[in-house]
């Protein structure tokens, strides 16, 4: 699911052979853009501001190929008829089963140095826990719950992510969709400076 929020005061009346001023919302796939969305209007009146205030956008992008390398893009069209302020864009959101990648810092700081597995929360938990990897650069991480006895749980993250904090889910089941018993886990990033663990209390 590709979300977002936007903003815009755009003219809407268009010159003829354009469609107005507005924003294409678009994937690349099999090389290829394909658009999802334009945000914006063509017509005979002088302005508008669309929704008078910030909106939610959402795209379902399952269509994409699991596992293929994509890119995002809002490719703003105008013509020479009108100006107005524009269109803004923020909070994107790629969520995909159990992982959210946040595009962009995310942070006051700016983009992470390092690399690191925050505490989830809450914690003890249930069902369901948060956890947030830290990615300084764009680099392959794993992310994975094991027991008190070492043995693998579920895997819930393994991808190369860009830069940024990623946030992930763990909901107490098993690679199967099974849930788990109360106890003890460990939550285990490994990334290019090495693992970190985090223990997690499962209540049932």
């Amino acid at each position: 699911i590709l979300s977002f929020w936007a903003w815009y005061d755009v003219a809407v009346y268009s010159e003829p052979g354009c469609r107005g001023d507005g924003l294409y919302v678009q994937v690349r796939e099999s090389g290829r853009w394909v658009t999802l969305d334009f945000i914006g209007t063509g017509g005979a009146l002088d302005s508008t501001l669309m929704g008078n205030d910030w909106l939610p956008y959402r795209y379902d992008i399952s269509f994409l190929q699991p596992g293929s390398v994509t890119a995002i893009r809002f490719l703003f069209e105008s013509d020479s008829a009108k100006e107005y302020e524009g269109v803004y864009v923020d909070d994107i959101v790629v969520q995909s089963g159990c992982l959210t990648v946040f595009v962009g810092p995310t942070e006051s700081q700016g983009v992470p140095t390092g690399f690191d597995l925050r505490p989830n929360f809450p914690n003890p938990f249930n069902p369901r826990t948060e956890l947030a990897c830290v990615v300084g650069h764009r680099a392959r991480v794993e992310v994975a719950v094991y027991d008190l006895r070492g043995r693998l749980v579920r895997t819930l993250l393994s991808a190369e992510l860009p830069p940024g904090v990623h946030k992930l889910q763990w909901e107490g089941q098993d690679q199967a969709g099974n849930a788990l018993s109360s106890g003890i886990y460990f939550a285990v990033m490994t990334s290019p400076v090495g693992k970190t663990v985090r223990k997690m209390m499962l209540l049932r």
